[in-house]
């Protein structure tokens, strides 16, 4: 799943919406923020978010 949802900018062209913390990710990951594995489900969302505010805060 997680391979699908690296194109996900692909997927959004043709019409397919993907699930919006997907597209949160990808931004994240473009812009180099966020380097891990796309989240598949709001666990791993709260996750990676929790990652990134851990980070700018310093805090690992």
């Amino acid at each position: 799943m997680r391979a699908v949802l690296k194109h996900s900018e692909e997927l959004d062209n043709m019409g397919i919406n993907c699930p919006g913390i997907v597209t949160l990710s990808r931004k994240l990951w473009e812009n180099g923020i966020y380097s891990g594995d796309y989240p598949v489900d709001l666990d791993n969302a709260e996750k990676m978010l929790a990652q990134i505010l851990d980070e700018t805060r310093g805090e690992k």
